[in-house]
């Protein structure tokens, strides 16, 4: 599977959840997006890290 198809797929994959989230009343959009910037610097340690 190519990057970009498996960053797309995880992309949509991770708005479906979250919107479910908030419209099932589960989590608050401030919540959310606090998540998301703490998973932001997540991912960003873990793309840009030494490949072997």
């Amino acid at each position: 599977m190519n990057t970009e198809l498996t960053d797309m797929f995880a992309f949509a994959i991770t708005m479906a959840a979250c919107v479910t989230l908030i419209l099932a009343d589960h989590i608050s959009p401030a919540a959310l997006s606090e998540y998301a910037a703490a998973l932001t610097g997540v991912y960003a340690a873990w793309h840009n890290r030494p490949r072997l």
